[in-house]
């Protein structure tokens, strides 16, 4: 159950164009400053970063360029003396190395990057009074530029919480909706203990039109629940009673709405990063605990043995992973 922020908006704009989006909140001249001098360090990093990107990519062209020519002429030759075969050597180290130059810039880079994200996640971390109207600060700022590719990252990186607040604030929110692929399409009621009934229409014996309840589930304490076992866990939600559809294989509860949260799971990329996580789940939970990516329920692994460590060391996807305590099913 999750909210794409892409799906909120049936076209592409330019992000000047949500300039008034960010309503609420009242901001100093002091939070206006702070938030423009990390949106100047942000321009000058990625003007660094770009000019320099530039100069490898030319460097590179030229020497290419070169090694083709170089190339092209002793082709031409029927018989290269031991000085032609140090030329074409020397020109191929010159690539090989303006080549290196290139991919050791794209690393700077995201290596650069990255540590500029984490400083400015800090920084907006600290800010723990009055967020929305720093948010909206900083959401002035960067809603300024008029360039077409401008995507309003450094606010992304700040502020995704409160940007999604504001977009629930101003549509209204999207409708719950849970993933059931072996359900059958139609009508549902719910009541506010999270049963979730199906509607049947019959005709009664006196010719009138009656219909049916057929109870499929219930949703309670962030899980499924059928015949009293409980299962797949889902992101909560407030309950209360409605109706929704069931749409190919789709639970849809129209009467209420979600209010999507920022998931802050670990991306595990490296070996190092996958034992870190679980060492630090290890001594939170124990022994034995779970491990699973948010909205994914294939992801679900138990942990309770050597065995599951390596696995999980050796096999990780670089996903956001979340680690949690291990809960046995009911009997």
């Amino acid at each position: 159950m999750e909210i794409c922020i892409q799906n909120l908006f049936q076209t592409v704009m330019p992000l000047h164009e949500f300039a008034g989006l960010m309503r609420g909140g009242s901001f100093t001249k002091a939070m206006f400053e702070e938030c423009r001098a990390k949106m100047e360090e942000f321009r000058a990093l990625c003007k660094q970063n770009r000019e320099r990107t530039e100069q490898v990519q030319q460097q590179l062209a030229r020497v290419q360029a070169e090694f083709d020519q170089i190339r092209e002429h002793y082709q031409q030759k029927s018989d290269l003396t031991y000085e032609d075969r140090q030329k074409q050597r020397a020109a191929g180290r010159r690539l090989d190395r303006a080549k290196a130059a290139v991919k050791a810039n794209e690393e700077r880079s995201k290596t650069e990057l990255r540590n500029f994200y984490l400083m400015i996640q800090l920084w907006a971390k600290g800010k723990t009074e009055d967020r929305r109207s720093w948010a909206k600060a900083l959401w002035s700022i960067v809603t300024q530029s008029t360039h077409e590719k401008a995507s309003g990252a450094l606010f992304f990186q700040a502020f995704p919480q409160e940007l999604l607040d504001a977009v629930i604030e101003r549509t209204g929110g999207q409708p719950v909706r849970l993933q059931m692929a072996d359900l059958p399409d139609g009508k549902i009621r719910y009541d506010e203990d999270g049963n979730i009934f199906l509607l049947e229409s019959y005709v009664a014996s006196d010719g009138s039109e009656q219909q049916k309840q057929i109870w499929l589930f219930q949703v309670s304490k962030g899980r499924i629940w059928m015949d009293g076992t409980p299962g797949e866990r889902i992101q909560s939600f407030p309950l209360q009673a409605g109706q929704g559809a069931i749409r190919h294989g789709e639970v849809i509860f129209s009467d209420i709405s979600q209010r999507p949260t920022v998931r802050s799971g670990t991306v595990l990329r490296t070996f190092e990063d996958r034992r870190k996580f679980l060492k630090r789940a290890a001594e939170r939970y124990g022994t034995k605990f779970v491990v699973f990516v948010e909205h994914d329920p294939q992801s679900r692994r138990i942990i309770a043995s050597v065995n599951d460590l390596q696995l999980f060391l050796q096999g990780a996807e670089q996903r956001p992973w979340v680690a949690a305590p291990f809960e046995p099913a009911a009997k």
